[in-house]
């Protein structure tokens, strides 16, 4: 039986409940209520400047700032608990652009202007391609950050550059067919010693001077094939013996061929040509008046040209090596170029001779260049045989010899067809050669 106490403590029992499941459900309803007002406030991304990899326009320096994220206004808006915002896209997202992009998303509120200039254009191949960046992107540390920050250095475009090359490297072909270049050469011989056979410089008793005058002559017969000549005349003096007349040179001429593909560094060029004897060299009244070697050589040789960016600068360099070898025996009459005298009748025996060396061009403005040349001259021993005094005669006329010069110069390009160019010659180191100063200069036309 139920009584009285008993009805009251269940009531009691379901009214405690009751409270206990509206006073659950209340709290409930606050947390959604409070998850709705948040998911409800908007969120935009600004970003400050253009990516940090995108170079910033008429500058070669990377700027690089954080994004930052500013927070709307909250939403004073109630939004039903049982209202959720729609799911994201997966995707790419609308704020990366790509290198150089021209989009524009106002929607973020991006402001993106293109660069005056193209990255990817003007640095040619030796932009970053997106594979180099992937291949960056995905690798930590700092040595991986080194290296990437190097691979971005050297890759920058390079600043636009008026060059008209320096004095004695090896020009590559000319860029398009009926392309021509003709470049007057000024080139003096100024006495400054010899070096010996260990290598020490001696006095060059008595001294010989000249003044020689040359044309290199370039003609574009296709976008990768030019022919040249370089025809030229000498004047020389001094040297123990009377002064000597104007004669013409030995006449070099090569067919030049670019190797690798339109707007590839570096630009490799092959060469192949000789030399023909058109300067006089035996049967001489005057020792003044030799210029020429009487033999007919093969020549053979090799490029690489490459341009950089070196600190907001241009700088190109050329790589180069050639060498020549001569077809035969040399027929030889009274005094020559080989050191005989009036009564020798027989032959010459020449061999080899070549040379390397590299060119530098540093662009200090637009129009006007540094140069520095590093070349090696090189000549194997030439042998003698025939009759002297009355008797045969076979003995070596001259041993190897080997010097290295260096070309410190200027150059100045009033126009893109026009520059002027002015070198000095200077011996540093050799054996069994002289070690003349020779003051250089050429103009350069090229249409």
């Amino acid at each position: 039986m139920f009584n009285t106490l008993s009805i009251k403590r269940i009531f009691s029992l379901l009214f405690a409940a009751l409270c206990v499941f509206f006073v659950e459900r209340g709290v409930a309803f606050a947390q959604l209520d409070h998850v709705a007002k948040i998911q409800a406030q908007t969120h935009e991304l600004h970003l400050a400047i253009p990516e940090p990899d995108t170079p910033i326009s008429n500058s070669y320096a990377y700027m690089r700032r954080e994004s930052f994220v500013r927070n709307a206004q909250p939403n004073t808006q109630q939004i039903p608990f049982n209202t959720y915002p729609a799911a994201p896209k997966v995707g790419k997202s609308s704020y990366i652009i790509s290198l150089n992009s021209p989009v524009h998303d106002s929607s973020a509120g991006i402001p993106y202007e293109k660069p005056a200039y193209d990255y990817e254009r003007f640095a040619g191949s030796m932009g970053l391609s997106t594979a180099t960046q992937n291949k960056w992107s995905n690798k930590k540390g700092w040595l991986n950050q080194t290296l990437y920050s190097l691979d971005k250095f050297f890759n920058q475009p390079v600043p636009e550059q008026w060059s008209g090359g320096t004095l004695y490297e090896l020009f590559p072909p000319g860029e398009n067919p009926g392309e021509w270049t003709i470049e007057p050469y000024f080139i003096a011989t100024v006495p400054n010693g010899q070096f010996d056979n260990l290598g020490r410089r001696v006095p060059d008793d008595p001294p010989g001077y000249s003044f020689a005058q040359q044309w290199y002559l370039q003609y574009a017969v296709t976008k990768r094939l030019s022919v040249y000549a370089n025809p030229g005349y000498s004047y020389s003096w001094g040297g123990g013996d009377r002064s000597g007349s104007v004669e013409a040179q030995d006449l070099p001429f090569d067919l030049f061929y670019r190797m690798t593909p339109d707007h590839s560094y570096p630009l490799v060029t092959a060469y192949l040509g000789g030399q023909a004897p058109t300067g006089p060299y035996d049967n001489l009244q005057n020792s003044n008046n030799g210029t020429g070697t009487g033999a007919w050589s093969f020549n053979f040789g090799v490029s690489a040209m490459a341009s950089f960016p070196f600190f907001g600068h241009a700088l190109i360099t050329d790589l180069w090596a050639q060498a020549n070898q001569t077809t035969g025996d040399v027929r030889v009459k009274g005094m020559s170029t080989y050191g005989t005298d009036q009564d020798f009748n027989g032959w010459a025996i020449p061999s080899q001779f070549g040379s390397a060396g590299a060119g530098f061009e540093f662009g200090v403005t637009k129009k006007f260049m540094l140069d520095l040349e590093l070349i090696g001259y090189w000549n194997a021993p030439v042998n003698m045989k025939g009759w002297e005094a009355g008797q045969w005669q076979e003995y070596q006329e001259s041993d190897w010899t080997d010097v290295f010069d260096v070309g410190p110069g200027m150059e100045y390009s009033f126009n893109e067809h026009f520059s002027l160019v002015a070198e000095v010659i200077i011996p540093l180191a050799g054996v069994n050669t002289t070690a003349s100063l020779s003051p250089s200069a050429a103009i350069v036309c090229s249409y």
